[in-house]
């Protein structure tokens, strides 16, 4: 991947669209300071997501529009855009097919961001996830900003760890994970709130089962009241229906006499209908005549709107004419003020012209005169340079003989001294040192072998340590998930048994009536009889059925004196329970006794109840059974020889089943409370196990550090062992080479310097007196061509102020030329105005006539109409009188009319209350869904209405005694059934899915470890290799600051050669530059991004490093575009492309480009 352009528009000074090509792989931008280079940096920074106006030198994020400057206005929006070439599919996810990406961002004044790519709309997010792990961001190492170089290393410990993870390509992973830890932890939340959900239903489940039963007793009586309910509705039927039938018969009588009355009203109805007709003839004619008066009215009232805009267009026109004419009059004296002044301008123009060409010929005769100075100046300085020349030649000469003279002593001494020092050296090597130092290398690397075996021993039970603790932490997540889950369970059961037992303690009216008559007379109670009784769970209802009341009764020692009290007193004596009577009481086979046990009464009276599966079986029994036995079934329905009973009338607490759930509930509660304590023993082992993971951890990872320091210190000392014997050698070598290049120079060196010293005899001498005499004429002629010059320069002053005149006077004079024409043009503007005027106003004149004609001839028509709506108003008004006396004659026969029908109205009304209250009692039964037919047929001929209504009152009664009904409990507990199945579903698919992404994240963070160590590594190794390079000595490392490779920070440590500083702040600002160069190369070397930003990075560095930086530089580039600015020579000249930055306008910034290549091909040519 590689950029191959940026545009900018309005961004900082880059007001003007512009194109920034990079189409070599080392572009370099040069200019002026303050031309805007840097901008290009901020700007390719802005578009990658930058939201810190501070790191773009602003204060807020608006700042990089262009506000501006002396010639240009502000601008209202600011765009860069850059295009990537994705040919080699480096850009992954949905761009990965694209051979070009583009990304854009735009900002408006109003702060607003918009961001594109490819030319679509999207988020910023989406434009920095397509480059993560590309090692390019807005804060990326692949841009180094002016200024920031040497910051680079300062970083905190977690900002420097930033940039390892872009080189391991784990930060997309990174804010992955962040955002599945932020889902997860709602999820929790969610889970809480569901669980809460859960109980809640729980609880509201138990509550609806109980009113559903209820519901459905309720539904029983409610279709037997239903039925007394039709029956006597039919009753009452009949009654009103014969009733109406006897009122009906009198209506007959009264409508006779009605009817002759009416034959006479239709004879005057018709008398009054013809009046009528003749009043709505003439009403129709009037509302014509008055619908045509209308539309001459609106006629009218146009003409005279027209009439009056058209005078007012007319004064209007003449107004404007008038307004014209004055400025008419005011442009003509204008022109004559311009031609005025444009004589003035000709007139000192002329007066200019003659005074300039004196001083062009004074001037002229000033340069000549200094031209003849000038050239005899020259003359003698040629004659005294020759003169100069040669007496410079022999003292050279007779230096230069002294100071080789000079060399050839001190080289000859110098080469004797370091011929003394060489032969001593060689002595000095001898081949001991040298068998010893091959010993020591061969021993130094059998232990190097051996401590590479046990650091891989020690890495490998470091992996399986942290296996293990993963493995350990998913098993305490699941138990604490487990416990959780479990006290939630817990306390939902607590509350549904304090419920349970709520309506167990519920206690009838007539027991606590009881009790407290008991306690009065000192009567011991020991408890209700359905505490003393065990009933297997399927004969639970049928025995509360048999037993009813006797469950409530209480157990006493005794039976009291008296019985005092009513309506139901229900005590079971315990002396006879306990006696040797009832003991010998034996539950019958084929019995309810066999059903229930605890109290032997309570036995003899179930002893004579059979058993049955079902109803069928219920009634075979029935042959058998003797005169005081009965048969029972599962479902509660209680029959014998003389009577059949299902269901309770009253609504009494299943006591038996509360007590059985109780006891359930209880006991499930304990084994949640010991599979709890179970799982916090297993978690509290499982913790201690992890804890002694991690401490064996610890020691590991101490120990695999001391040995790898050990394994770095053996490789230090077999390659410094070899570094000697190696440096030995040359050293030898170079000592006996110089040897025998001394003693020949010294040879040559004697030669010499006998040379020398015979031809310093016999050098000239030199003459300064002419040099003198030559001196002094050039100054004499000096000051004369320096009067010369001033006086031509005053000439030249007069001559530019003489032009500058004629120049102003010339512009006054176009200037004035310019007003003329416009002011001639402004003249011609107004007379087409003036005649456009007054064209309007003669327009205006024809239409206004022929409008104030119509307007007359419109008047004339309505006074016609209105004389013809009087008439008929007259006609209309005979009409109407004709009318009232018909009306009053209708009125009197209405009246007789009217009496007859009152009395009609009055038995109709009586047989009507029959009808209504008949079709009452049908309605009645349309709602209760019955038909009279089929409820006559099936209705007892014995029934009588007062009796079928005692039998409804006594089903209300029993009704009432149910107490308040949900009747939508039935369905209401089937659908929240349903929902706490479907949220116990959720739970369990929720939790699992927590689970699973848990062991993926552990999986990813020790992916993650494993990519950032041997990231770490290998950065480190680059680092300690390049380090040396660049300084030509010295060392640099990073280095950890915790443990988890997760978290942990990085911190960077430099030492050029010969410095033992303690902290990387105590080196210089050069040595801070290269120390960060070489980071950031180490980092590329690794994960190299498409291109790289370096903004001035060579200004702190002197030659020497600047050539270092640009070896570095040259050999990343070939897989590396570099985009640097840079003032220095050096790198300039190392560039294949040259990007210059101008502001030949003030304020704003312009490109000029250079390929050095098509440069230098183009000056072969040449």
């Amino acid at each position: 991947m590689r950029l191959k352009h940026i545009k900018l528009a309005g961004f900082k000074s880059f007001v003007d669209p512009t194109k920034v090509p990079f189409e070599q792989r080392m572009t370099a931008i040069v200019g002026p300071n303050g031309c805007g280079k840097s901008n290009i940096i901020d700007a390719v920074r802005w578009v990658l997501g930058e939201s810190s106006a501070k790191n773009l030198r602003g204060d807020a994020m608006t700042d990089v529009i262009f506000n501006g400057a002396a010639t240009r206005k502000p601008v209202g929006q600011a765009s860069v855009e850059l295009l990537f070439d994705n040919i080699d599919g480096r850009i992954q996810g949905n761009m990965a097919d694209r051979n070009q990406v583009s990304i854009r961002r735009v900002i408006n004044r109003d702060s607003q961001n918009t961001y594109y790519l490819n030319g679509s709309k999207c988020r910023r997010r989406d434009i920095t996830d397509i480059f993560l792990g590309t090692g390019l961001g807005p804060r990326s190492y692949a841009i180094i900003e002016q200024g920031t170089i040497s910051k680079l290393i300062e970083s905190k410990p977690q900002e420097l760890r930033v940039f390892i993870e872009e080189a391991a390509g784990i930060s997309k992973y990174k804010e992955r994970r962040r955002d599945t830890e932020n889902r997860i932890r709602h999820t929790r939340e969610n889970l809480e709130r569901l669980n809460d959900i859960r109980v809640e239903l729980g609880l509201q489940i138990d509550k609806l089962h109980q009113q559903a039963e209820a519901a459905k007793r309720f539904k029983t009586l409610k279709t037997r009241e239903r039925k007394y309910r039709a029956e006597l509705t039919v009753l009452k039927w009949q009654k009103f229906d014969q009733q109406a039938n006897e009122q009906k018969q009198q209506v007959s009588q009264f409508q006779t006499e009605i009817e002759a009355l009416i034959v006479e009203q239709k004879k005057i109805d018709i008398q009054l209908f013809d009046a009528k007709q003749k009043v709505t003839i003439g009403g129709e004619s009037s509302g014509e005549l008055h619908q045509k008066k209308l539309l001459l009215s609106n006629d009218i009232a146009r003409a005279e709107q027209n009439i009056k805009h058209l005078k007012q267009q007319k004064q209007k026109a003449q107004h404007d004419n008038s307004v014209t004419q004055q400025q008419l009059i005011n442009a003509q004296q204008l022109v004559l003020a311009e031609q005025k002044q444009l004589q003035n301008s000709t007139l000192k123009i002329t007066e200019h012209v003659p005074e300039l060409e004196l001083i062009e010929q004074q001037l002229l005769e000033s340069q000549v005169q200094l031209e003849g100075y000038i050239e005899q100046q020259r003359n003698e300085h040629q004659q005294w340079q020759i003169l100069q020349r040669q007496h410079q030649d022999t003292s050279d000469d007779h230096l230069r003989v002294n100071q080789k003279i000079s060399q050839l002593s001190e080289q000859i001494s110098h080469q004797q001294q370091r011929q003394q020092s060489l032969t001593h050296l060689l002595a000095s090597l001898t081949d001991e040192s040298l068998t010893e130092n091959v010993e020591s290398t061969a021993d130094l690397q059998i232990k190097l072998v051996k401590q590479e075996k046990q650091q891989q021993t020690l890495l490998k039970q470091y992996n399986d340590n942290e296996s293990n603790q993963l493995a350990l932490t998913a098993k305490i997540s699941i138990f604490s998930q487990q416990q959780a889950q479990h006290s939630g369970e817990i306390a939902a059961l607590k509350l549904y048994l304090k419920q349970l037992q709520i309506q167990q303690n519920q206690q009838a009216d007539w027991r606590i009536k009881q009790k407290e008559w008991l306690s009065a007379r000192g009567q011991k109670v020991l408890g209700a009889v359905y505490q003393f009784l065990t009933v297997e769970t399927a004969w639970q209802a049928s025995v509360e059925l048999v037993l009813d009341h006797w469950l409530q009764g209480e157990l006493v020692e005794h039976f009291p004196t008296e019985v005092t009290i009513e309506p139901l007193f229900l005590v079971l004596e315990q002396q006879r329970n306990n006696s040797s009577v009832t003991r010998s009481v034996q539950e019958k086979t084929g019995t309810l006794a066999e059903k229930v046990k605890g109290l032997p009464a309570i036995t003899a009276f179930l002893n004579n109840i059979l058993i049955a599966d079902d109803y069928q079986q219920a009634q075979q029994l029935m042959l058998t059974l003797t005169e005081y036995q009965s048969v029972i079934c599962k479902d509660g329905t209680w029959l014998s020889q003389y009577f059949l009973r299902k269901g309770s009338a009253e609504n009494f607490n299943a006591l038996l089943q509360l007590t059985d759930n109780i006891s359930h509930t209880s006991e499930k509660i304990t084994e949640l409370q010991v599979s709890i304590d179970d799982d916090h023993v297993k978690e509290s082992q499982l913790i201690k196990g992890k804890e002694q993971f991690v401490s064996d951890a610890k020691i590991l990872k101490t120990t695999i550090e001391q040995s790898t320091h050990q394994a770095q210190a053996l490789q230090q000392k077999i390659a410094l062992a070899k570094q000697a014997a190696e440096q030995r050698d040359k050293q030898s070598s170079l000592y006996q080479q110089e040897l025998t290049t001394l003693e020949s120079l010294l040879i040559q060196n004697k030669k010499l310097l006998s040379l020398q010293e015979a031809g310093l005899t016999k050098l000239p001498k030199h003459d300064a007196d002419q040099l003198m005499n030559i001196s002094s004429a050039q100054e004499s002629l000096q000051r004369k061509i320096q009067d010369s010059q001033e006086s031509s320069q005053r000439f030249h002053q007069q001559k530019h102020q003489q032009a500058l005149m004629i120049e102003k006077l010339n512009y006054e004079q176009a200037q004035g030329q310019l007003s003329l024409v416009r002011a001639q043009e402004s003249i011609q503007q107004l007379t087409k105005q003036q005649r456009m005027h007054q064209k309007i106003v003669e327009d205006c004149a024809s239409p206004l006539q022929v409008d104030e004609q119509k307007l007359q001839a419109w008047l004339i028509d309505v006074a016609e109409l209105d004389g013809r709506i009087a008439k008929i108003q007259h006609d209309t008004t005979d009409s109407k009188t004709l009318i009232n006396d018909a009306e009053s004659k209708v009125q009197q026969l209405t009246r007789n009319i009217n009496s007859k029908k009152e009395q009609i109205n009055a038995v109709h009304l009586t047989a009507e209350s029959y009808r209504l209250r008949a079709d009452a009692a049908l309605e009645q039964l349309n709602e209760m869904q019955q038909n009279l037919l089929a409820v006559q047929s099936a209705m007892p001929e014995q029934a009588k209405e007062p009796l079928w209504q005692a039998h409804i009152v006594n089903l209300g009664k029993d009704i009432n005694r149910l107490g308040a009904i949900n009747l939508a409990a039935i369905n209401e507990y089937q659908i929240q059934f349903e929902r706490k199945t479907y949220l116990d579903q959720q739970d369990e698919d929720l939790t699992q899915a927590i689970n699973t992404l848990e062991l993926a994240i552990a999986k990813i963070d020790k992916e993650s470890r494993h990519k950032f160590k041997n990231t770490f590594e290998k950065i480190n190794s680059d680092l300690k290799a390049l380090f040396p390079k660049v300084f030509g000595g010295g060392s640099a490392y990073l280095a950890l600051t915790d443990d988890d490779m997760l978290e942990t920070g990085v911190t960077i440590m430099a030492r050029p050669p010969g410095k033992k500083n303690s902290t990387i702040h105590l080196l210089s600002g050069g040595e801070k530059a290269l120390t960060a160069l070489s980071l950031v190369f180490a980092i590329f070397r690794l994960n190299p991004a498409p291109f790289c930003m370096l903004d001035e990075v060579d200004a702190p560095l002197d030659d020497a490093n600047v050539s270092r930086f640009c070896n570095l530089v040259r050999e990343m580039s070939q897989t590396v575009q570099f985009i640097y600015i840079s003032h220095n020579k050096i790198a300039m000249e190392m560039a294949s492309q040259l990007t210059g930055v101008t502001m030949f306008e003030p304020g704003v910034s312009k490109m000029v480009a250079v390929d050095i290549d098509e440069a230098i091909a183009m000056a072969e040519l040449e």
